[in-house]
């Protein structure tokens, strides 16, 4: 388990088991979202043997599955609201962090954080998302716009 620290409310990492709850519950962690479907692989345990240790070590959790294939900016809304709404510290997983850096990354954008700001974030946790930095200035355009 690599859990990279975004800021003072989030960390990500890749895929979870359930013999991780307890050392995620040990590193002051109050929730962890899951933002992997069910089903992804035959060794990825599902979201109710997550939720089950969470549940004996005392964490929240959340299910928010987000599609490998494309996060939309209902992903990104969904990510953020459950963020805001969870207990801090939260720990979001998926497969790798990717999905749950992202979708992080587009709330942060929407919310007219500074795209530079947000690319660095990502990198210095080991995400390359600067790709997304034209995806990142038009939702800020259209954002301003409404």
């Amino acid at each position: 388990m690599d859990i990279k620290k975004i800021n003072e409310e989030l960390a990500v990492c890749g895929q979870i088991s359930p013999a991780d709850v307890q050392l995620i519950a040990d590193q002051g962690f109050k929730t962890i979202i899951c933002n992997r479907p069910d089903g992804e692989a035959e060794d990825q345990p599902d979201f109710l043997a997550i939720k089950k240790a969470a549940d004996l070590s005392g964490l929240a959790v959340k299910f928010l599955p987000i599609s490998p294939k494309f996060i939309s900016d209902e992903d990104a809304e969904s990510f953020a609201t459950g963020q805001q709404q969870s207990q801090k510290p939260v720990l979001a997983y998926c497969r790798t962090g990717t999905r749950c850096i992202i979708a992080w990354a587009l709330a942060e954008g929407k919310n007219g954080s500074p795209i530079e700001q947000i690319i660095s974030t990502a990198a210095v946790a080991g995400y390359d998302i600067s790709k997304l930095a034209d995806r990142l200035a038009m939702s800020q355009s259209l954002n301003e716009k409404s």
